[in-house]
């Protein structure tokens, strides 16, 4: 199941919706540890750090 995350613009008046998106993490995703993706207009990058804890 994808994720989806929404970057807003916080103020008083209004929450302006800056970006959003759906991503598929992959295996290779969780070995680097990050998550990096590029924007355009007001959101050129954000970069999502990963950790990942195993129950046994």
């Amino acid at each position: 199941m994808p994720i989806q995350f929404n970057v807003l613009d916080v103020d008083a008046i209004f929450d302006d919706k800056v970006a959003s998106a759906q991503y598929q993490v992959t295996q290779e995703d969780l070995e680097r540890g990050v998550l990096q993706f590029t924007g355009s207009s007001g959101l050129t990058s954000i970069s999502f750090q990963l950790t990942t804890y195993y129950a046994q």
